[in-house]
């Protein structure tokens, strides 16, 4: 085994003889929320380049000749599934580029873009974490940490001694969906067929015809998601995303409710992550709408395990929702918003650096949120005696 991949404090990879090639299994339990390992990336792309896939080359050639076939030896997507945006690419750089890099990376172009689409987690490919195998049964979460420049890969629930150590390369909805079709996305987006065992019990239940208990509660959740788009939608049509006032108490409470079916399904399938948050989020809006602050501050503990498990609790991110979880005030939970909805330049894999909003951001926000808060009590100043007249009872 290379020297870049020995065993980490709780973990060691192993060379496996099924389909899965290398995994990475715990030596010792792992409580939820610890860090498992942290590591720098190897090879991060640029989001914000015209040519992200062609800028990873001259990175690669500067590794060393051992990470280089580390990189090479990774499990890959077939090159061809993805060639039309590399050749997008190369119509954008100038005339003579494309034989520039042909000569200096020509053979090893396509597995090693391949590679990284295949193994990277967000814009970062690490080695350690590229060991991680795929589950749609996930027991750890991988971000970027901006504060650190690291990759870190925390427990999302209590790992044993001697089991896998998987991350999930779905994201939301997609995590939700039926077996088929989270293989159908794997082996176009990633390049392999899941054999985690969500999917295998799927499977050995399809072939018996029979269902699968986990898949059964993934149809629950899809149909749960879909009534609050659907009903949400009815909402946000009739009056806007501005107050609450005028509706229909009872309304209100179902759309609480119907989240927080959401939040139990998410929560019984052990997939419970930062991904997953605005559902907490949405039982919170509208218990404060109905003036429910106890079910508001209950969501928001949730909230914050939640941020402990997949980030842990060293990160600024749950040191922000830990801080205002105890009130559950709007003006704090608007505060949170938008301290995570801050660009951190990585998506969903990114640990916000909240740390870095200086004084007057910090003033800004809290300003944003009083105004906000003023406003409504303003606009509604009955808000939570509400009209039927004003949208039919579902």
């Amino acid at each position: 085994m290379s020297q870049h991949i020995q065993p980490t404090r709780f973990t060691k990879v192993v060379e496996t003889n099924s389909k899965k090639g290398r995994a990475t299994f715990a030596t010792t339990t792992i409580p939820g929320g610890t860090l498992i390992f942290s590591e720098e990336p190897i090879l991060t792309m640029d989001a914000t380049s015209e040519t992200p896939h062609i800028d990873l080359l001259p990175s690669f050639a500067a590794l060393s000749e051992e990470l280089q076939e580390l990189i090479l030896d990774l499990t890959a997507i077939d090159p061809t599934s993805f060639r039309h945006l590399v050749w997008k690419e190369f119509e954008i750089r100038p005339r003579g580029s494309w034989w520039d890099i042909n000569q200096k990376h020509g053979e090893h172009i396509k597995q090693v873009l391949a590679a990284f689409n295949t193994n990277a987690v967000g814009q970062h490919l690490g080695i350690h974490t590229a060991m991680l195998n795929h589950s749609c049964l996930p027991n750890a979460y991988a971000a970027f940490d901006e504060a650190t420049g690291e990759m870190a890969v925390h427990a999302t629930k209590e790992i044993k001694e001697g089991e896998e150590v998987c991350l999930s390369h779905l994201e939301g909805p997609d995590l939700f969906a039926p077996m088929n079709e989270r293989r159908g996305l794997l082996v176009v987006q990633r390049g392999f067929t899941c054999l985690c065992d969500a999917c295998m019990e799927a499977e050995q239940c399809e072939s018996t015809q029979q269902e699968s208990p986990r898949e059964k509660l993934r149809a629950e959740l899809r149909n749960l998601i879909d009534k609050y788009r659907r009903n949400e939608a009815t909402l946000m049509k009739k009056f806007g995303k501005g107050g609450h006032g005028g509706l229909d108490p009872d309304f209100v409470t179902f759309l609480g409710e119907v989240a927080a079916g959401v939040v139990e399904l998410v929560e019984r399938l052990g997939l419970a992550t930062i991904d997953n948050l605005d559902w907490y989020e949405y039982v919170i809006r509208w218990s404060l709408a109905m003036k429910n602050g106890e079910r508001a501050t209950e969501y928001g503990k949730k909230m914050v395990k939640v941020v402990y498990m997949s980030v842990g609790g060293e990160s600024q991110m749950h040191g922000d929702i830990e801080q205002h979880a105890s009130g559950a005030k709007s003006v704090a939970w608007r505060k949170i918003a938008k301290l995570r909805s801050k660009p951190s330049g990585d998506g969903r894999h990114s640990i916000m650096k909240t740390s870095e909003l200086g004084p007057a951001e910090e003033d800004e926000v809290e300003q944003d949120g009083e105004k906000a808060e003023s406003r409504e009590q303003e606009e509604n100043p009955n808000d939570g005696d509400y009209e039927d007249e004003d949208l039919e009872k579902l």
